[in-house]
């Protein structure tokens, strides 16, 4: 297909940007994850002085900094992508909700769980004026990834959140290790998604 409109270059900057992103939180969080699990198996069970170092409680804040500083900087490249996008392909066929929406549903409770992959499937699909069973696929394995993520960064908080023993401290370091490990087929196949809307954003503006 053909877009009536252009993208702006505000929306092409992000659409450069937003994988680049993506890998790169994958990256800082396989390092937080390893690190953490590392940390775990430093946590000793000798005495009731034995207590995490001050440098085991500096290297879990630095990376819980960053990973968390990463992800927000992604989430706000992508949902600013996705409402460009979604103003872009509003003149060309009926999208499911208004690009405002698209944005936000992102952070609305419980609608956050299947309302993002709607918008996207059918942005795709505006594009391609067909349904991408390949697509679908790839969507479909990226948002089971993104889900059990979101569901261990949760069960890491909780348990984080109530440590009261040494025991409950190397399984705070645990469940958080695998929740940022987590966090890495998300990512990947997330910029792989975003990488193959941009494609064929790409060839629908070409003369």
């Amino acid at each position: 297909m053909t877009l009536e409109g252009r993208p702006t270059a505000a929306w092409w900057s992000q659409a450069r940007l937003l994988p680049l992103l993506l890998v790169t939180s994958a990256g800082v969080q396989a390092v937080a994850g390893v690190v953490c699990l590392l940390l775990a198996t430093r946590v000793r069970m000798e005495g009731p002085g034995d207590i995490p170092t001050a440098r085991m409680d500096n290297s879990w804040t630095l990376m819980a900094t960053a990973t968390g500083l990463v992800l927000l900087i992604t989430a706000a490249v992508w949902m600013a992508w996705q409402r460009s996008l979604a103003r872009l392909l509003w003149p060309e066929g009926e999208l499911i909700r208004q690009p405002s929406v698209q944005m936000i549903a992102w952070v609305i409770p419980v609608v956050a769980w299947w309302w993002p992959l709607q918008d996207i499937r059918r942005s795709h699909e505006l594009l391609v004026r067909r349904d991408d069973s390949t697509f679908t696929r790839l969507t479909m394995r990226w948002w089971v990834c993104w889900l059990v993520f979101w569901a261990a960064q949760l069960a890491a908080a909780w348990i984080e959140g109530s440590v009261q023993s040494l025991n409950g401290i190397r399984a705070a370091f645990t469940a958080t290790g695998i929740a940022d490990l987590l966090a890495i087929p998300a990512a990947l196949l997330a910029s792989q998604v975003v990488r193959e809307i941009n494609r064929q954003v790409s060839e629908s503006v070409r003369p």
